[in-house]
């Protein structure tokens, strides 16, 4: 008997102590792990302080011109049809901007020098008369003014700019007894105006989206037997292009 007690008094206190670390053991292994804040990346935004180059791929519409004939003595003697210049054409843009910051939106202004060429021409014929237009080159200085949407990575604005365009433009043919014949290649001054939009793509780099409409001025034109005829060329053109802000 006394030696039951004995051993009993012995093991009690070990089984003790191996149940009370098998508990701290188990505790342990089922500690809630903490995980690291994630830090999110900042937003891109569009660089709308500074200077800016850029290139643009576009698609001119043309728009009526009504092709008419006049005689020496100034009467109206045929409109043979109507030229609308159109067809793909590209931009080169360099410019500079800037925000004025108000609630909730930045409003964005700046200017803008581009240069276009391509291929903005169109032409007829009928059985009295030929026309043709051809739109080499042009020039034209932008104004722009738009706001900027609160995450700060694009942009809504309007366009109001001078454009000269260097046009050849030529009209031959006889009606009412008179025969004109002319070929002119000269500038022509003109507005545009126009919509956009530019969302950044990633640091510096973004992407445009523009309609201009182009008209220039009307410029009569008169060959050596004093016929005449007036040019009026005007074109709508949607441009897709790309910015770069340094």
């Amino acid at each position: 008997m006394f030696a039951y007690v004995r051993r009993l008094a012995i093991t009690l206190p070990i089984a003790l102590c191996v149940l009370g670390a098998s508990q701290a053991v188990a505790g342990s292994a089922t500690a809630p792990l903490v995980e690291p804040d994630v830090i999110a990346p900042a937003p891109i935004k569009l660089d709308l302080r500074g200077f800016y180059v850029g290139g643009d791929l576009a698609y001119a519409f043309g728009s009526g011109d009504d092709v008419g004939q006049r005689a020496p003595n100034g009467s109206l003697v045929a409109t043979p049809g109507t030229l609308e210049p159109g067809g793909f054409n590209y931009g080169l843009r360099f410019g500079w901007r800037n925000t004025v910051p108000t609630s909730g939106l930045a409003y964005v202004y700046g200017v803008e020098l581009g240069y276009g060429g391509g291929d903005i021409s169109d032409s007829f014929t009928t059985a009295t008369h030929q026309a043709s237009i051809d739109v080499k080159n042009t020039l034209v200085l932008r104004f722009k003014g738009g706001f900027a949407n609160t995450r700060g990575n694009m942009q809504y604005y309007g366009i109001i700019g001078y454009a000269r365009g260097d046009i050849d433009y030529s009209v031959s043919g006889t009606a009412g007894g008179d025969t004109i014949s002319l070929s002119d290649q000269s500038d022509y001054d003109g507005y545009l105006l126009g919509l956009g939009v530019e969302r950044v793509l990633r640091d510096n780099l973004s992407m445009t989206l523009e309609y201009e409409y182009t008209r220039f001025n009307s410029k009569t034109l008169t060959d050596a037997s004093g016929s005449s005829t007036v040019a009026t060329p005007s074109y709508g053109n949607l441009r897709l292009g790309l910015n770069f802000a340094f």
